[in-house]
C-alpha cells in the first residue's frame, strides 16, 4: 500500500507547471478509451501485470511513457496510469457482486454516491455506504471494505492505492 501511495505521488509530480490536470480519470478513461478498449477494470485485468511494480502490458513495458504518446497525454496520463495500477491491485470485488445489478463502479458512485465529509453515503437513503453494505449484496467484510475503497476512487474522494473500481 505504502508502495503504491508512493508511487502515485511520484507520478503527480511528473507535471509541469501550467498544464492542466485529469480530475475525473474515469470519465477520461469512459470519454476517450472505452470505444476500444472496454471498461478500464476489465481491461486493466486482461492486458495488464505489474512488472519490477510497474505497469507494463504485453508489448508496452514503460506504460506510463506508452499512455503519454497514446491519445492521454502529458497531463492525462499519470492519473490514468495511477487508476489502472489501482484497479490492478485490488480484488474485483464490485465487478464480481455488484456489476451485474448496477452499472460499471465510476457511473453507479456518480449517479448514486456521494462523500460527506470523507465519508461514501447512498444518496437515495442517505445513509453511509458501508451500513448498506451490511444488509445488502451479500458480501462479507473483506468484500465490504474493498468495495467501499472502489466507489470511493470512483467517486474521486479517496487516493487511488491500488484499488479497482471495476470500471
Amino acid at each position: 500500500m505504502l508502495r503504491t501511495f508512493l508511487l502515485t505521488i511520484g507520478l503527480l509530480a511528473v507535471f509541469k507547471p501550467g498544464e492542466s490536470v485529469a480530475l475525473d480519470p474515469n470519465a477520461f478513461w469512459q470519454s476517450r478509451c472505452a470505444e476500444c478498449h472496454g471498461p478500464a477494470g476489465q481491461f486493466t485485468r486482461t492486458h495488464l501485470h505489474l512488472e519490477d511494480g510497474k505497469l507494463a502490458g504485453r508489448h508496452n513495458r514503460d506504460l506510463l511513457r506508452f499512455l503519454e504518446l497514446h491519445e492521454t497525454g502529458a497531463a492525462q496520463s499519470a492519473p490514468v496510469y495511477a487508476m489502472l495500477l489501482a484497479q490492478l491491485q485490488t480484488a474485483p470485488a464490485y465487478a464480481q457482486k455488484c456489476a451485474g445489478c448496477h452499472e460499471s463502479a465510476a457511473e453507479f458512485a456518480k449517479a448514486s454516491l456521494e462523500n460527506k465529509n470523507g465519508v461514501v453515503f447512498g444518496r437515495k437513503r442517505a445513509q453511509p455506504i458501508s451500513e448498506i453494505l451490511k444488509r445488502h449484496g451479500k458480501l462479507t467484510a473483506d468484500e465490504i471494505s474493498v468495495v467501499i475503497d472502489t466507489l470511493s476512487r470512483a467517486l474521486g474522494s479517496a487516493p487511488t492505492r491500488g484499488v479497482s473500481p471495476q470500471a
